[in-house]
């Protein structure tokens, strides 16, 4: 979900419709509400009370406390009780996936990341984007004792993944630009990002020290759609070990053929990449 700032208004106000803003046709401000309080809270990881999200907001409580009703009764967010604060709940992410895309997707992901980690011996997982993030949709954990993973959900400003680089590599530029404007890149993200894109497209992979954790190395490859655009990744967090290889060329061949076998599942019939 895209994470950007709420529309400021002044606490002192009171409550009036905001008049649309150019282009916009109509009007729904108990709609915008809603909006408001959804995306401001999903950039909350510790949740905020009645009174934090009204001043965040620029509203009264009384305006918002409809709002936060209907959306505590819709499952969207929930309380909890002890700090009387509110949260989001997974209800958008669970109706993301019930997407017919996504959800194709992540089928086809699902038993293609459970071999890869079989053989690999670490855990792998698809992420597609999402508001200038990358999310994983699909993750499947390293058969080891020990691993190191990412979170059914979890996301990762764009720039700083490595799977947000091939994602941005295989798109055009309007669509870079955009992402990009929602993730707040910097100039010097910006940089390496231009920078990465031809080696991304020769090789048909990006590899590189996590930004995340130290000691982990990171390589992700791109799913293809119908279009030939890059819908998703596959990625694959490489943590130094004892009794699995740890160089990049001994998973990168068995990492390309899952994300070319995914990228089949979802109606791509080209190549992938091969060094």
């Amino acid at each position: 979900m895209a994470n950007r700032p709420a529309r400021a208004k002044s606490a002192a106000k009171k409550s009036v419709a905001p008049s649309a803003p150019t282009g916009r046709q109509y009007q729904a401000p108990a709609l915008e509400k809603g909006l408001d309080i959804l995306e401001l809270l999903s950039g909350e990881t510790e949740g905020l009370g009645p009174k934090d999200i009204a001043t965040k907001l620029g509203r009264s409580v009384s305006e918002i406390f409809r709002m936060l009703v209907c959306l505590e009764e819709r499952d969207y967010i929930f309380r909890e009780t002890a700090s009387d604060t509110f949260k989001l709940s997974l209800k958008l992410f669970e109706l993301g996936l019930q997407n017919p895309p996504t959800r194709r997707l992540v089928g086809a992901a699902a038993p293609a990341l459970f071999n890869l980690s079989r053989v690999i011996q670490q855990s792998c997982h698809v992420a597609i984007h999402s508001g200038g993030n990358v999310m994983v949709v699909a993750q499947q954990n390293s058969p080891e004792e020990m691993f190191f993973t990412a979170g059914l959900g979890a996301t990762v400003p764009i720039q700083k993944a490595v799977s947000g680089i091939v994602l941005l590599s295989y798109q055009t530029a309007e669509v870079r630009a955009h992402w990009l404007e929602e993730a707040n890149a910097t100039k010097a993200e910006l940089g390496y990002l231009k920078r990465s894109y031809p080696s991304v497209l020769k090789r048909g992979y990006f590899k590189q020290d996590s930004k995340m954790a130290r000691g982990v190395s990171e390589l992700a490859l791109p799913v293809f759609g119908h279009t030939g655009s890059a819908v998703a990744t596959v990625s694959v967090p490489i943590v130094q070990s004892v009794t699995a290889p740890t160089k990049i060329d001994d998973y990168l061949p068995h990492v390309r053929e899952t994300a070319l076998e995914i990228s089949r599942q979802i109606g791509w019939h080209g190549e992938i990449a091969a060094e």
